[in-house]
């Protein structure tokens, strides 16, 4: 994925605008980090083999799962296809796509991606 891909599928799938688009964009980079490690232990890959309950706490700061924000984000990132769910929204892991867009928002900020130009 491009960082222009990038922006497309944060402005025009995920609808990013006005309001705080910085720190939703943080909001979901770090979500989809704490959702590669579960990706990484889920499918049988992590590097550390203990996925340990720090893990689901990290991702749990960012949450809710007793508020409905929690299960709507998840819901959110299905419908965009950057992730997929097996028994539960809980335990779901990234796509191909969920990983493509996390690499490009660890290697820029939401301005650089606000001032890519389409090639």
């Amino acid at each position: 994925m491009t960082p222009w891909q990038a922006w497309i599928c944060l402005t025009n799938e995920l609808h990013f605008c006005c309001g705080d688009p910085e720190q939703v964009y943080m909001f979901v980079r770090d979500l989809l980090e704490g959702l590669n490690k579960q990706t990484r232990y889920l499918r049988g890959g992590s590097v550390n083999p203990q996925f340990t309950d720090d893990d689901f706490v990290e991702k749990a700061k960012l949450l809710d799962f007793d508020h409905p924000t929690g299960w709507i984000t998840m819901y959110w990132l299905d419908v965009a296809d950057l992730v997929e769910h097996g028994i539960s929204c809980r335990l779901s892991s990234l796509t191909k796509k969920g990983f493509e867009l996390l690499e490009v928002m660890r290697n820029n900020t939401w301005e650089n991606l606000r001032n890519t130009e389409e090639p």
